[in-house]
């Protein structure tokens, strides 16, 4: 009788470790473990964005599907570690933190 009532929690436990380690951000982990950035990223915040997105200006980005404009000097604007663009969204409302690609050198 005993077994049986231990049965589920060990199912569990052996399932916890079957499924391995888990990332906290997935891919957007960088932007969450870094001090400078933490603050930009909530569990669903962030993301790449896809290619025709960003235009690069003058001076900047422009973000098309968000409206925004950026300047590399803005409070809220980091160099990517993985040479993509990147938005990390208030939920439902526009761009806290932008992160574009380094040129190459």
């Amino acid at each position: 009788m005993a077994m049986m009532r231990l049965a589920p929690v060990v199912l569990m436990v052996g399932m916890a470790f079957a499924v391995g380690p888990a990332e906290g951000h997935g891919e957007a982990d960088w932007i969450r473990t870094n001090p400078a950035t933490s603050y930009c990223c909530g569990p669903t915040d962030c993301a790449p964005l896809a290619d025709g997105q960003v235009v690069e200006e003058r001076n900047g980005w422009y973000v098309v599907p968000y409206g925004q404009h950026f300047k590399q000097t803005d409070p809220n604007v980091f160099p990517s570690t993985d040479n993509r663009y990147w938005a990390c969204r208030y939920p439902g409302q526009g761009i806290r933190c932008f992160f574009y690609p380094q040129p190459a050198t």
